[in-house]
């Protein structure tokens, strides 16, 4: 993965007297950042200022972990990128609570977003309402979610998502470095293709520009040049906020088509199909990718096992001893029940052709649970559909049963299968 093109803008608008953004803007790490300062004359510049400091004092710690990725893309490898963002964003949360009670001005505070490549991966960590977008294909998608009253009444399912836009709530912060005693740092891992581009941007730009627009000046060329004109594009609708952008454009052999139709896989799943796009990207991170050659077992039955898998690509065929249960293609998932407890395989997995699949273990579903208690609702709501309907399935199936059993239902018998010798 090379960065291409960047480019880095700020400015202080129309309405304000001085800018309280503050932009990072280091390629050759690659690391970006965005803080946007709250706190009235002064207090909110040097909360920005201060976040972005942090971030680059730890900038050779992230390059060398993004370097491990890099040699060795496991999953240790890419949550403790992930954890080392989050200890960055909260030392910079002390040190920005630390220079207000030096300043005397209580309730300094500030956003951040910040975007660290590694491997075929964007990373990014944010606290607040500034923004981190991927323009793909001339599609715009959004890869955070706000840190807003308004978007916390949607993942409580008080509130619709498209109202969120339109709700007086959706610019009142409930967390920014530098206010409070905890903090909440989200931390995602984005896929990235062949001409990706990776977007941050303040509510400055984001309030007053709307996406379809961000995306078509993005699309058109030199990123200096793009940068730019959605400062000229916020100013021009009235400007009444700082204006900071941090755009950058990727080079790879990986195909926009192929990273898609992972998502699109993904996005499929029970577990994740009533996910916003940005929350998906949350629990990333935690899944261990497994390649399966052919003819290769991912376990028998009889095996302890922990783990959950989604297939990505290829097929995998299920079976207890001789017979053929059912054979499982993209988007097929298996080992669900493994998310609650320990369990012992009733059934030998192995893959019929090379095979592509996610696998989540139990510890990190629950790590995902205990960080992210509104996404964690949603996760267990899922879950408890999908047992729902095995234990209906079950009790179905012992109905047939009994049925059978006290003769009301006449079942034929079926000759035997047939088995292949590699079978």
């Amino acid at each position: 993965m090379r960065i291409l093109d960047s480019a880095a803008r700020t400015d202080v608008g129309r309405r304000r007297t001085h800018n309280e953004d503050s932009v990072l803007h280091l390629q050759d790490v690659p690391m970006f950042a965005i803080a946007d300062g709250v706190g009235g004359e002064a207090a909110g510049e040097v909360a920005s200022a201060v976040a972005v400091e942090v971030m680059t004092a730890d900038a050779s710690l992230l390059r060398a972990q993004a370097n491990a990725i890099e040699q060795d893309n496991s999953r240790n490898n890419r949550i403790r990128l992930a954890q080392l963002m989050e200890t960055t964003f909260l030392r910079a949360h002390q040190e920005v609570h630390r220079e207000a009670g030096h300043r005397g001005r209580a309730g300094m505070a500030t956003t951040l977003v910040t975007a660290v490549v590694a491997g075929d991966s964007a990373y990014i960590a944010h606290v607040g309402d500034s923004r981190a977008y991927l323009l793909r294909g001339g599609r715009l998608r959004r890869l955070t979610d706000d840190h807003s009253l308004a978007m916390l009444r949607y993942r409580r399912g008080e509130m619709a998502l498209e109202d969120v836009a339109t709700s007086r709530d959706r610019n009142t912060l409930y967390q920014a470095l530098g206010v409070g005693a905890r903090l909440d740092v989200d931390t995602a891992e984005v896929a990235l293709a062949d001409g990706d581009v990776v977007l941050l941007c303040s509510d400055g730009l984001s309030d007053l520009v709307d996406e379809a627009h961000i995306a078509s000046v993005l699309a058109r060329g030199r990123l200096d040049v793009a940068a730019q004109r959605l400062i000229d594009l916020a100013n021009e609708a009235g400007g009444r906020d700082n204006i900071s952008v941090v755009a950058f454009r990727l080079g790879s052999e990986r195909d926009a088509a192929a990273v898609d139709e992972i998502a699109r896989v993904l996005s499929g799943v029970f577990l994740f199909r009533d996910l916003t796009e940005a929350e998906r990207t949350l629990i990333a991170p935690f899944m261990e990718h497994r390649t399966l050659q052919a003819g290769a077992v991912l376990f028998r039955e009889g095996d302890m096992a922990e783990e959950f898998y989604v297939v990505l690509e290829g097929e995998m065929r299920i079976s207890r001893g001789k017979t053929r249960l059912t054979d499982v293609g993209p988007g097929g998932v298996f080992g669900e029940l493994a998310l609650a407890r320990p369990i012992q395989r009733s059934a030998t997995v192995k893959a019929l052709v090379a095979t592509k699949l996610y696998q989540l273990s139990r510890d990190d579903f629950h790590q995902v649970l205990k960080q992210k208690p509104d996404l964690a609702a949603r996760l267990c709501l899922a879950f408890v559909d999908v047992v729902g309907d095995r234990l209906r399935d079950l009790t179905d199936r012992l109905a047939m049963i009994e049925r059978v059993a006290s003769g009301e239902v006449w079942v034929p018998v079926e000759a035997p299968p047939t088995f292949t010798p590699n079978e």
